[in-house]
């Protein structure tokens, strides 16, 4: 912005400086007794380089504060932004953390279920051990086979699903922070651009465009 004005800056100094030589090479020498209309000449000039310097001062000052009133829009943006993936970041960390608790309140459900199986195998061994010992022990390693594989399954079928819900969470925030990025970016080249855009308008519709 500071570079844009100042080559609008020196591309107007020029104008006048090419108008001026312009004026003169016009004017009647010194010595001609037409020194009345070269004072008038002279007097005018001087008013209108008043004019153009004026203007060229209103400008430049304008493109400071213009300047400062994008980058407080553009950092408010930013800072919204910010805010908002801080606040996805949150969220994700809070479900990652709740799927660790889940998995392990599973793993401890499957160890006292583990543990309590052993004692009723126990149990049941030693109250049934002088007529059948041995075929309750076969049940027994059955139906615990049976459970510690459907416990297992559960715990696969679950690890699975963390796993996916995890995946989708990551995937899900960097979509969003990808997006926000992106909308970021467009954001500030549109500003750019618009600055640009206005200008080039106050340049083209200024005065001085006529000399």
């Amino acid at each position: 912005m500071e570079q844009h004005g100042a080559n609008s800056a020196r591309i107007l100094a020029s104008r006048i400086h090419d108008h001026f030589e312009r004026t003169r090479r016009r004017m009647p020498s010194v010595d001609t007794p037409s020194l009345d209309r070269l004072e008038v000449l002279i007097v005018l000039e001087v008013r209108e380089l008043v004019k153009h310097v004026v203007a060229l001062h209103a400008t430049l000052a304008a493109v400071p504060l213009y300047e400062a009133k994008l980058r407080d829009e553009w950092k408010r943006h930013a800072a919204q932004y910010e805010s908002e993936i801080r606040a996805c970041k949150t969220q994700a960390e809070a479900a990652l953390t709740a799927a660790a608790d889940l998995r392990r309140h599973i793993d401890r459900v499957l160890h006292a279920m583990a543990t309590e199986t052993m004692q009723l195998r126990q149990q049941y061994e030693a109250e049934w051990a002088a007529h059948h010992a041995n075929e309750m022990c076969r049940v027994l390693d059955e139906a615990a086979t049976r459970e510690r594989e459907t416990l297992l399954r559960g715990r696969d079928a679950m690890q699975v699903a963390l796993t996916g819900l995890r995946r989708r969470m990551e995937h899900q925030k960097n979509v969003a922070l990808e997006q926000q990025a992106a909308a970021l970016r467009r954001h500030h080249r549109a500003q750019q651009d618009r600055r640009t855009l206005e200008l080039s308008t106050l340049i083209e519709t200024h005065p001085l465009v006529s000399i």
